[in-house]
């Protein structure tokens, strides 16, 4: 949350490169928010640069003195009651919240774990008008952003208090900057039917020209690469900054000059891309990843207690998992054990490079586990120390199979 006055400090932005129509339509939006509730929704594909126009639109309503509440929801917080709500309300609620009648103001308190609850739960009625009061509140001193990052992580206890305050609007100085993935029909929180037609406006985010994502490269990386091999990132990345920036970054650390028509030395897909980089990040730096993965609200000092308080991290037979996993998050752990007729859009069957890859590794896995100074079977010795590996159950099967000595 950021409210002029209350701490934040502003500071130049560079221009955003490639984006000056973004730009342009943000700044007419932000002109009309003094007029009535409108909203401006950002849809794209991920990483494509909505968060990046979310961002410069709240930097352009704190240079206009507008108040800014903002929140970023995340996957892990959508089953959180309030968990938004709280994020918007946070540093405002106190001040705005005084002339509430009793019950609206407890009902907040209580809802966004400010009081303890004593006696029945406070009515959703309650917490809504309640909310509704505050934004009245606040827009009696000037306009009032309400802006959403990744909207469709909100939770539905927020989700559905905002649809209520947004249907009750007026005349308010209220406007909604949301980004949300993806492009769909509807609108989120109900905003079609809440708001006239021409008070919502959709900014679709595509991917910038060639000539923005080159200058993206070069002012990021500090790699000139050469008009081809740019053509070719611009490609193989779709336009999208963030994978253009994955695949510049592995060309330029690879030092690989390409030839006339000669395709990217890189992995055909960006999972891959980033599971190189974090494997090649050390032990120490490997453990503090997967451990900021699997906090909900991830802080150094959370971070820091966490990796001190698990011991089982020591263990040899975690720490081989964390060197040999192939995957790097959990769903991908839970899919790496099987046997798809694809990996990560790489046809998986037999005779094909993948699955040659795969067997390759199997059986040097296998050589492993059969020349191994340990009284356990080969089977047993893989599970225990490469169960997450490439070609590891291809492993497991041949050493199930074969007879000893064989």
């Amino acid at each position: 949350m950021m409210w002029p006055g209350g701490g934040c400090v502003l500071v130049e932005r560079q221009a955003l490169l490639g984006r000056e129509i973004e730009v342009e339509e943000i700044a007419r939006f932000l002109d009309s928010v003094p007029l009535g509730p409108v909203a401006l929704l950002l849809e794209g594909d991920a990483g494509i640069g909505k968060t990046t126009l979310w961002q410069e639109a709240i930097s352009r309503a704190l240079a206009r003195s507008y108040c800014v509440l903002s929140c970023r929801p995340g996957e892990s917080e959508a089953q959180l009651a309030f968990a938004g709500l709280g994020d918007l309300l946070d540093e405002v609620l106190e001040p705005a919240s005084r002339d509430l009648p009793t019950p609206q103001r407890r009902a907040l308190d209580i809802a966004l774990l400010r009081a303890e609850s004593e006696g029945p739960a406070p009515l959703p009625q309650a917490v809504s008008l309640g909310v509704l009061g505050v934004l009245r509140a606040l827009a009696c001193s000037g306009p009032v952003v309400i802006a959403v990052d990744d909207v469709q992580w909100l939770d539905r206890s927020s989700a559905s208090t905002l649809e209520f305050v947004l249907r009750r609007l007026r005349g308010e100085a209220i406007a909604l900057v949301l980004a949300r993935r993806g492009v769909e029909a509807e609108a989120p929180l109900g905003l079609d039917r809440a708001f006239a037609d021409d008070s919502v406006r959709r900014l679709p985010v595509g991917p910038p020209s060639g000539e923005a994502l080159e200058r993206i490269v070069v002012e990021r990386l500090g790699v000139a690469l050469g008009a081809p091999t740019l053509r070719q990132i611009e490609a193989a990345s779709g336009g999208n900054p963030y994978f253009a920036l994955e695949l510049a970054r592995s060309l330029a650390a690879r030092k690989v000059p390409l030839g006339p028509g000669e395709p990217l030395p890189v992995p055909g897909s960006l999972r891959t891309l980033l599971g190189e980089r974090l494997a090649n990040l050390d032990r120490p730096a490997h453990e503090a990843v997967l451990t900021t993965a699997a906090l909900a609200r991830p802080t150094v000092a959370l971070v820091e207690a966490s990796l001190r308080s698990q011991e089982r991290w020591t263990r040899p037979s975690w720490r081989s998992r964390v060197s040999v996993c192939d995957s790097h998050t959990h769903s991908s752990r839970r899919s790496s054990t099987r046997t798809p007729r694809r990996r990560n859009g790489v046809p998986f069957t037999p005779g094909s490079q993948m699955w040659s890859k795969s067997r390759k590794s199997g059986l040097a896995i296998w050589r492993s586990a059969r020349t191994a100074r340990t009284r356990t079977s080969p089977c047993r010795w893989i599970k225990r120390r490469a169960p997450f590996a490439p070609g590891a159950r291809l492993a497991m099967r041949r050493s199930c199979t074969r007879r000893p000595g064989a």
